[in-house]
């Protein structure tokens, strides 16, 4: 009966299968010598034997992994069914022999604890913990194994199958140890995190205690002391009321008991204590190599560790990241994105920004990829003064909530020790004649026609990269990526689109801020940007919107297009009657936008050219919740009233002292503006054809491994780096055990939610909450202006829409594709974005409110939830 019950001597990490992480790790601190109480455990062997012995038993729990998910009353009638089963079998003689001799071994006379370790628990990305049921101050053999008895029937608690479910793992691959462990009746217990669980602070040590045995903890019955160690010193205490504690009775059982008033409100530890506890939890995270969450006792002033497991509420640390000082703000973010990334994006855009980091001669990289993530390293640029000023101004219009907590990074003594540098001379020199330029812009009489000029520019590079890839021999072609990925921002620069975006943004900024000094108010200048003329995505909705009401008369056509599948739907669309204009139509449109998608910035996401689907689906949402050429009278007078806008409010500015060079300094910033915000959404445009043009290259020259059975699919391709998938094009070898761990990982990181803003000892950091802010708001940053009451609509997924007129629309982010739904939402929430935001700027078009940057939107708000949107008192409201 050996591999049946194990004494803790005999017990290391790599046991897991035996006795259950949490048994591995006690034996490991065991091992370890560090200070945990004497043990033994019976392995999952007998809990196996244990289910050998009921034919009923193993049915019942293949019954459990056959219900649907959503079926909560079959889930918990079997689950009942399944414990009571447990309860009622037979310990096999030989087992409970093996059991009570390594209970005397210990010492018979003392208490016990029974706890729970299964196979699944305690894991680094999972803890289990209390799923399954522990049972205290056990005295007697006829107590022990009962309690033993009772623990193996625990793994079938509510609580633990539909974390289970909730988690995907199957019901019969999880098994159960027991672990019965000497009691210590502590006089004082809690848990300790070697790092903080909410912020992610590594090396910040923050510890809970209270009196008596830690179950009062766990059970929410006492308010717990809270204290903070960092670098060794006690930076924070909060010492809470403790009236009760539970203590062992004379029954063998626990009770809860009343504190003298003279304890309540005194420390549980004292300040060496504090100290001492917090040194042995950094050796056992030194011992683990992670951050831990540990459960501790103290008796008699000896610490005690009945338990220690991974922390799993925590990002884990990016790997190859040096322990340096870094600001790390989120790109996708600032991209209105939150979904991972594959390896072929992000290699892709650390080539684009190596240009920018030999130009600015950076000793780190400038974007990291941290869970999947691309995240910008700001510390690089923030060395130099003149950045510290306009970064923040810049991200201001990205991201308000990452700029507001980069103005308290900048203000604070930490950044103190950033090193400072100074721009080199001839680098000062382009930035002063990039400034200039952008003075004569604001002069130039000339800018409406930059736009045929700067499309010609734009159009000329595409067609030259194209033909450049053409050209290349296969050998050659990932050389040649990489090539025109690294003269991608000269690009932008020689087709002067970057020329034009600063002297938009600064017009409008300026507008608002003297608007607001000189009238008191800035409601005019929130309706001049609506409907710009040129906007690449505007006019491909306008188009989109024309193509709808080509279809609208033939239901044929309508009918297919409801139903369509990207399996020859073109050839299937040709069979429709009469509807050869509008197939015609949407080719044209397919040539022009079909690089484009949903989270179109990223290489590896269908373009509408390889889903049309995607297209069809969107008017299909036209045809049914628009009229007749609306789109076009929307566009007209959303342009009508920013026209009426501008003279409006050059009409008041001239009722002010000085009123008519008011009314010319800002007619002139309204011409600007009004001439050149078109160009904001051209750089996407111009990166989003490149890197399509690149994706079809990199598809055709690996489309052999698809035919070789090397790869499953056409998207597997995208799980390897550019450097990777030059090597395997020259040697026709697949790493498959690292497509595997690729996969494995992205699906993991899916599941993340990224912080905004983390720096350099890994601490999300966060923006203060505004104490004059209503119960249940949010704080956020205002985009289109208004304030609407009504039902909250959480959609995470555009094809998932289901959105009625009037509904508020609810959602993590937005892009081009989204649009369609603004015309029956009344307002707009998102958790990204910023001020110019594609469909912040069509929000405005179609004068609904609309909020970016609401943190966790999709889970505070409840589909269904009646809220506030209001845009003026800057927060959105639960009522």
């Amino acid at each position: 009966m050996w591999d049946y019950v194990l004494r803790f001597e005999d017990i290391d990490k790599s046991m897991i299968n035996l006795v259950g992480w949490k048994g591995a790790n006690l034996g490991e601190m065991t091992k370890a010598w560090f200070p945990v109480p004497r043990w033994f455990c019976i392995t999952t062997e007998a809990y196996k034997m244990l289910l050998s012995q009921s034919w009923e038993l193993s049915s019942c729990i293949s019954e459990l992994e056959g219900t649907k998910k959503d079926s909560w009353e079959e889930i918990l009638k079997i689950s009942g069914k399944i414990r009571n089963l447990i309860k009622n079998l037979s310990i096999q003689k030989d087992l409970k022999e093996s059991i009570l001799e390594s209970w005397k071994a210990i010492w018979e006379e003392k208490s016990y604890a029974i706890r729970s370790s299964a196979t699944a628990e305690d894991l680094p990305s999972a803890s289990f913990a209390w799923q399954q049921d522990t049972y205290l101050n056990i005295k007697g053999e006829k107590e022990i194994l009962e309690s033993i008895r009772n623990c193996w029937a625990s793994l079938f608690t509510d609580r633990a199958v539909s974390y289970r479910i909730k988690n995907n793992f199957k019901q019969s691959s999880i098994f159960l140890s027991v672990i019965v462990q000497e009691m210590v009746f502590s006089d004082v217990s809690g848990i300790m995190f070697t790092a903080d669980p909410i912020t992610g602070k590594r090396k910040a040590i923050t510890i809970n205690s209270s009196f008596g045995l830690w179950e009062a903890l766990v059970g929410w019955l006492v308010s717990s002391d809270t204290y903070k160690v960092i670098g060794w010193i006690i930076a924070e205490k909060n010492i809470s009321q403790k009236k009760i504690e539970i203590i062992p009775d004379a029954d063998g059982w626990t009770c809860e008991r009343e504190i003298g008033l003279d304890r309540q409100n005194i420390q549980s530890l004292t300040d060496e204590q504090i100290l001492e506890l917090a040194a042995l939890g950094s050796k056992i995270e030194n011992h683990y190599k992670s951050e831990q969450d540990i459960e501790w006792c103290l008796k008699d002033g000896e610490f005690y560790i009945v338990q220690s497991r991974p922390i799993t509420t925590i990002y884990p640390l990016p790997e190859n990241m040096m322990e340096w000082l870094h600001f790390f703000v989120s790109f996708w973010h600032v991209q209105m994105m939150t979904e991972p990334m594959k390896a072929l994006w992000i290699s892709i855009f650390k080539t684009l920004s190596s240009h920018i980091e030999e130009f600015f001669e950076m000793k780190h990289p400038l974007f990291v990829d941290a869970w999947s993530r691309l995240y910008v390293d700001l510390i690089n640029p923030l060395q130099y003064w003149i950045f510290q000023k306009i970064i923040p101004l810049l991200l201001m219009n990205a991201d308000e909530t990452a700029s507001k907590i980069l103005f308290d990074f900048i203000r604070s003594d930490r950044f103190k020790i950033v090193w400072k540098k100074e721009i080199a001379l001839r680098k000062k020199w382009i930035i002063f004649k990039f400034m200039f330029q952008e003075l004569m812009l604001f002069f130039s009489e000339n800018l409406n026609d930059t736009y045929p000029i700067l499309n010609n520019n734009i159009s000329n590079r595409i067609n030259a990269i194209r033909k450049e890839l053409s050209e290349t021999p296969s050998r050659e072609k990932i050389w040649k990526i990489k090539s025109i990925i690294n003269d991608l921002p000269e690009d932008i620069f020689i087709s002067r689109i970057v020329q034009y975006m600063p002297l938009s943004i600064l017009s409008y900024k300026l507008l608002w801020i003297l608007s607001k000094k000189w009238l008191g108010e800035t409601a005019l200048v929130d309706q001049i940007w609506k409907a710009p003329f040129g906007n690449v995505t505007t006019e491909m909705w306008l188009i989109l919107g024309d193509l709808s009401d080509k279809a609208r008369d033939n239901a044929l056509l309508q009918e297919y297009l409801r139903k369509a599948e990207d399996k020859d739907f073109w050839e299937k669309l040709e069979n429709i009657q009469w509807s050869s204009e509008f197939r015609e139509s949407l080719m044209d449109f397919f040539k022009k936008y079909g690089m484009r998608c949903t989270w179109e910035i990223d290489i590896t996401h269908p373009r509408w050219n390889e889903q049309p689907t995607q297209v069809t689906s969107i008017i299909s949402n036209i045809l049914k919740n628009q009229e007749r050429w609306q789109h076009r009278r929307d566009f007209g007078s959303a342009r009508e009233e920013a026209l009426r806008a501008s003279e409006k409010l050059l009409a008041r500015i001239r009722q002010t002292p000085f009123g008519t060079l008011k009314a010319l300094l800002l007619r002139k910033l309204i011409f600007v503006y009004r001439s050149i915000i078109w160009v904001r959404e051209h750089p996407k445009f111009f990166l989003i054809n490149v890197f399509a043009s690149i994706k079809e290259v990199i598809l055709e020259e690996t489309k052999f491994l698809i035919e070789e059975n090397k790869l499953e699919s056409a998207d597997d391709i995208s799980y390897f780096s550019l450097d990777e998938i030059s090597r395997i094009i020259e040697t026709w070898a697949v790493d498959a055990d690292l497509l595997a761990a690729r996969k494995a990982k992205y699906n993991s990181d899916k599941d993340l939610k990224p912080p905004r803003v983390f720096d350099w000892d890994w601490e999300i950091l966060t923006i203060r909450p505004d104490e004059n802010m209503p119960l249940w708001a949010f704080v956020w940053t205002p985009a289109s202006p208004g304030v609407v009451e009504w039902r909250a609509r959480v959609i995470r997924r555009l094809e998932d829409a289901d959105l009625q007129k009037w509904d508020i629309l609810v959602t993590a982010y937005t892009d081009p594709a989204w649009t369609v739904l603004f015309s029956i939402a009344s307002a707009i929430v998102t958790e990204v974005g910023w001020l110019l935001t594609h469909w912040s700027v069509v929000a405005r078009e179609y004068g609904i409110p609309a909020v970016v940057g609401v943190d966790d939107a999709t889970s505070l708000i409840k589909d269904g939830d009646f809220i506030r949107v209001n845009w003026n008192g800057w927060f959105v409201e639960i009522l």
